[in-house]
C-alpha cells in the first residue's frame, strides 16, 4: 500500500478500495460498491456498508439554537412537528423535534439518509427556520 493519504467522509462512497492495492483480495465483496457508514478514530476504524445501511429515523442533536420566540423551549419537555433539513442540498423531512430535560432529539415520518455526527441539522416550521444544531448521535 502507497504512503498517500486518503480521504474518507461518512455518507460517501467508499474511496478506500482503489488504494487497498494487494489488500484488495482479503475481502469477500466489493468495497467499491460500499459507502463509508462511520469513523471510530479511537478506535482507528472506518465501517463500511451498504447504502441502505445509512438510514436512520431519529438523531441526537448539541448545540442547539433557537430563533423563533413563540415555542417555550424552557419546558422541560416539548414536542414541535416541523421539519429538518441534513443535507445542504437535500429537501427539509417531516418530522418531530423532542425535549426531554436538556437531550433534544428529532425523529423522521420516514427513513432519512446520511444522519452524520458533526453535520448541521437545520429545523424549520414551513418555510420559517426555528433553529438547529449539530448532530452528535444517529440513534438507529
Amino acid at each position: 500500500m502507497s504512503s498517500e493519504r486518503v480521504f474518507i467522509i461518512a455518507g460517501k462512497r467508499s474511496a478506500v478500495a482503489p488504494r487497498l492495492g494487494a489488500f484488495a483480495s482479503l475481502t469477500y465483496y466489493d468495497l467499491a460498491a460500499q459507502v463509508v457508514i462511520d469513523i471510530l478514530k479511537e478506535t482507528n476504524q472506518i465501517i463500511v456498508g451498504d447504502k441502505k445501511d445509512l438510514l436512520g429515523t431519529s438523531l441526537l442533536l448539541d448545540n442547539m439554537n433557537f430563533i423563533m420566540p413563540e415555542f417555550d423551549f424552557s419546558k422541560p419537555e416539548l414536542q414541535i412537528s416541523c421539519s429538518a433539513k441534513i443535507r445542504s442540498l437535500s429537501e427539509p423531512m417531516k418530522g418531530k423535534l423532542i425535549k426531554k430535560s436538556q437531550i433534544y432529539s428529532f425523529k423522521f415520518d420516514e427513513p432519512a439518509e446520511a444522519i452524520t455526527k458533526g453535520q448541521a441539522c437545520v429545523l424549520y416550521d414551513h418555510d420559517r427556520v426555528l433553529g438547529g444544531g449539530i448532530i452528535s448521535q444517529k440513534l438507529n
